[in-house]
């Protein structure tokens, strides 16, 4: 009973022996994070709608890192900081710049990052600030807004003369207007009348006679 309790005890200790073994092997082959990835900040002036912590960083469409932290820049209510954690071999440089991208109709959203220039300097971080600030472009949704809101702008304008326009003075003189053409079309009319018509028809072709009789 007792060499079978020994032997039990024996070989759980090897097992864990190895175990930690294995465990602190890898801790020291394994190399850390922080020396893999790095750290960059973005500020949207747009709505964030469906980037969420862990949402992916795209670098032209390749996955580079994730969404780290995100919150309202304390310095400017208007602005959504979004702090990214991504691998050190990206290649970010100062005309990089961050977009927000929706994946289809999931209604979820990612940053993706262009190069821009790639003979432009590697960016680094701004006296004041703790992290690079990565610069952003307006997504598709943004731009599609803006030009709902310019084309709503020009709408408002053309509705606006147009109501000027038709108010009750210009209404009269346009009133006045047609009455004075309806007038007019009349007496056209009664002059075109058939008689009419057949009269100058014969004046047309009396002087095309006399024109004929001066060629010959």
């Amino acid at each position: 009973m007792n060499n079978k309790v020994n032997y039990t005890l024996v070989g759980f200790l090897v097992i864990t022996g190895f175990t930690l073994i294995f465990a602190f092997s890898y801790w020291l082959l394994k190399p850390k994070q922080e020396d893999e990835t790095k750290k960059y900040l973005i500020r949207f002036d747009e709505s964030v709608l469906g980037l969420n912590i862990d949402s992916a960083v795209k670098y032209r469409g390749i996955d580079v890192g994730k969404v780290s932290n995100i919150r309202i820049n304390p310095k400017n209510t208007e602005q959504v900081e979004v702090l990214i954690t991504i691998l050190k071999t990206t290649p970010i440089k100062e005309e990089t710049v961050a977009k927000l991208t929706s994946q289809g109709i999931t209604g979820l959203s990612y940053i993706n990052l262009n190069l821009g220039d790639n003979n432009a300097p590697f960016l680094k971080t701004k006296k004041g600030e703790e992290y690079p600030v990565i610069k952003t472009v307006p997504s598709l949704f943004e731009n599609l807004e803006k030009s709902m809101g310019t084309v709503s702008d020009k709408v408002s304008k053309v509705l606006s003369k147009t109501e000027h326009l038709l108010n009750y003075k210009n209404q009269e003189q346009i009133s006045l207007l047609l009455e004075k053409t309806a007038i007019f079309m009349t007496k056209m009319e009664q002059l075109l009348d058939d008689k009419s018509i057949k009269h100058f028809h014969n004046i047309l072709k009396n002087v095309d006679n006399i024109t004929k009789k001066q060629i010959i």
